[in-house]
């Protein structure tokens, strides 16, 4: 449990479970197949981009460290 939000923190291993899943309800079977988290992060400062996030929420949403991963990914 995260000890503010009293929530259950999402490590690695349970994420990467559901990745597949969510990957081809969002791209479909064929391009989730070739998808990563990498990729995934990527194309979600992309979409969060076009619909007007701005930089500091783009990197609080992809848990980059940097504003330069904003730069750079999105």
């Amino acid at each position: 449990m995260h000890p503010f939000t009293r929530t259950p923190q999402l490590r690695y291993a349970a994420l990467n479970k559901w990745l597949p899943t969510l990957m081809v309800f969002l791209v479909g079977a064929a391009l989730a197949a070739v998808l990563s988290w990498h990729s995934f992060r990527i194309w979600l400062a992309m979409a969060l981009r076009a619909n007007g996030a701005s930089d500091a929420v783009i990197q609080l949403i992809c848990r980059w460290k940097s504003p330069a991963s904003v730069q750079t990914y999105a």
